[in-house]
C-alpha cells in the first residue's frame, strides 16, 4: 500500500483515538512516519524546534488527510513511566527537570508561531535512544477532557 509517494511497511503503534502510526519508505528508502489526521482538527504543525517531530508533509488522499513525519527511534515517556515503576525506579528530578525544560522550548517555539498543543501528557513526549525530548501530535490533537494533564483552563471548561 502507498500513501502518496510513500511505502508502507507496516505498523509502528497505535496512537490515541486508536489512530495507526505507520511505518513507511520515503522514494529515497528513508524510514518515515505517517499518521492519518482526524477530522476536525488542524492539519498539522509547520513549527520547527528540534523538540518538536518534523513534519515532512501533509499528503492528501480523497477526503483523507495523513501527516508525514521524521521516523523516530525511542519510546513514549509514558512507556519509559510504565518500565521504570515496574523496575521501581524514577527518572531523577534534575533529568525530569531537564526533559520538562526542552518540552517547553518546543511549546514556546510553537506558541511564537501561534500554534497550540492541547494534549501535552507523557504519551506526546518522545525519549529517542539519543536522549532528545520531541513533543509529539503537535496541531493535531484535541485535549482529552478528563485528561490528568490537561491546563487549568481545560479544566474549567475554558
Amino acid at each position: 500500500m502507498n500513501i502518496g509517494q510513500y511505502e508502507v511497511v507496516g505498523v509502528i503503534a497505535i496512537g490515541g483515538e486508536g489512530r495507526e502510526v505507520l511505518l513507511a519508505k520515503s522514494p529515497a528508502g528513508a524510514p518515515v512516519a505517517i499518521k492519518k489526521i482526524p477530522r476536525g482538527v488542524g492539519r498539522g504543525s509547520t513549527a520547527r524546534h528540534p523538540n518538536l517531530v518534523s513534519v515532512l508533509e501533509i499528503v492528501q488522499i480523497g477526503e483523507e488527510f495523513y501527516r508525514i513525519m521524521e521516523y523516530l527511534e525511542g519510546e513514549t515517556l509514558a512507556g519509559l513511566i510504565r518500565r521504570l515503576i515496574k523496575r521501581r525506579e524514577r527518572i531523577s528530578h534534575g533529568l525530569a527537570a531537564h526533559m520538562i525544560s526542552e518540552i517547553c522550548d518546543g511549546l514556546h517555539a510553537a506558541h511564537i508561531g501561534g500554534e497550540l498543543h492541547r494534549a501535552v501528557s507523557p504519551d506526546t513526549v518522545f525519549i529517542t535512544y539519543g536522549g532528545e525530548p520531541k513533543l509529539l501530535d503537535l496541531g493535531v490533537t484535541l485535549g482529552e477532557p478528563e485528561s490528568l494533564y490537561r491546563s487549568p483552563g481545560q479544566a474549567g471548561s475554558r
